[in-house]
């Protein structure tokens, strides 16, 4: 899951100002939430390298990802060879 930065806020922020005005009588978190919604896609697609630093060293990770809609989900990582083909699934409630 893409994690959303202050950047993505403020984008949601700057969008949500510019909506009609039947979307400004929401509150503020309704606005918010109709602007990322608008801006965010049906799908993604993504492949993320992740480095856990420990005191006794470091571990990377490299893993792709796969969404649709809120609820269906896909992570497989695919490095290092150990962890290589492991993955999760989420459909709807179901993990």
């Amino acid at each position: 899951m893409i994690m959303p930065t202050r950047r993505h806020f403020i984008l949601l922020a700057t969008a949500a100002m510019m909506m009609p005005n039947t979307a400004k009588a929401q509150d503020a978190a309704g606005m918010l939430r109709a602007a990322y919604n608008n801006w965010r896609a049906d799908s993604s697609h993504a492949v993320v390298e992740m480095t856990i630093r420990r005191s006794n060293g470091d571990r990377n990770l490299t893993m792709e990802s796969w969404t649709q809609g809120d609820d269906k989900g896909l992570v497989r990582f695919t490095a290092p060879a150990r962890d290589a083909g492991n993955a999760t699934l989420q459909l709807g409630n179901r993990t």
